[in-house]
């Protein structure tokens, strides 16, 4: 049953692999990457695994009271794994990744994937944010120029705002 548990992500992975690179030229796409600025992909890779890498941190910090002596490896590990799952079916890797945590460290995996349904909503509360400052400083109309900007920020308030209160109550009730 191991066996099939190394098996099958491989199969997978080069089944996807397949059929991701099927109609693509290899050798232009190789050598667009030779030709390519090595100062802008190397700043890019320090960008990616550093914004990764904090995410890691910040999710070891986030469970630092159910475990205190958490592994940096492990929490990186599984936020790259998440982000893996999530290429092949969208947000499934949220869930994964709670469950490899979970069980390498040794916390209860629904702990593990609560605390990623709270970093969720720290995320787009800072998206929200973050749009609400580029409408502000937008010297045009935007909400004229972009229909659908205004409702979506309203809305995307409302369920960030619904979802903050549901997560305090539960906190304050957690022992009902």
């Amino acid at each position: 049953m191991k066996t099939a548990g190394y098996l099958i992500p491989f199969l997978l992975t080069a089944l996807f692999l397949y059929i991701a690179f099927k109609n693509i030229n290899l050798s232009e796409a190789f050598k667009l990457i030779l030709h390519s600025s090595l100062p802008a992909i190397i700043l890019y890779l320090v960008v990616f695994f550093a914004s990764h890498f904090a995410r890691a941190v910040r999710w070891k910090y986030m469970l630092n009271p159910v475990k205190k002596e958490i592994s940096m490896l492990n929490s990186f590990a599984a936020v790259m794994l998440g982000y893996g799952f999530s290429c092949v079916i969208p947000r499934l890797g949220e869930l994964y990744r709670g469950f490899f945590f979970g069980r390498w460290e040794g916390i209860s995996r629904s702990t593990a994937v609560g605390t990623i349904v709270v970093e969720r909503i720290i995320d787009m509360s800072m998206f929200i944010i973050a749009a609400l400052i580029s409408v502000w400083l937008y010297s045009g109309d935007i909400f004229n120029e972009i229909a659908w900007l205004k409702t979506s920020l309203i809305l995307g308030f409302g369920v960030i705002a619904a979802a903050s209160i549901i997560l305090i109550y539960l906190i304050y009730n957690k022992e009902r």
